[in-house]
């Protein structure tokens, strides 16, 4: 295994040592309507949260914070 490929793998190892110990989750919500747009804003607070969408038009203006 090349040294980069330790480095990447500890460093990983390390993010997830804090995520743990800090309590915060890496948590998907699908869809983006009134629950699940309230339910992502809501678990952000503490979580990292990614929220997805089929909508083209939707994910548009969240991602531009419209």
């Amino acid at each position: 295994m090349k040294e980069e490929d330790n480095q990447f793998i500890m460093n990983i190892l390390t993010d997830e040592n804090k995520r743990v110990q800090t309590g915060m989750h890496r948590i998907v919500v699908a869809g983006t309507g009134y629950v699940g747009l309230s339910l992502a804003v809501l678990l952000s607070q503490y979580n990292q949260v990614t929220a997805v969408d089929i909508i083209p038009e939707k994910v548009k203006k969240l991602n531009n914070y419209i």
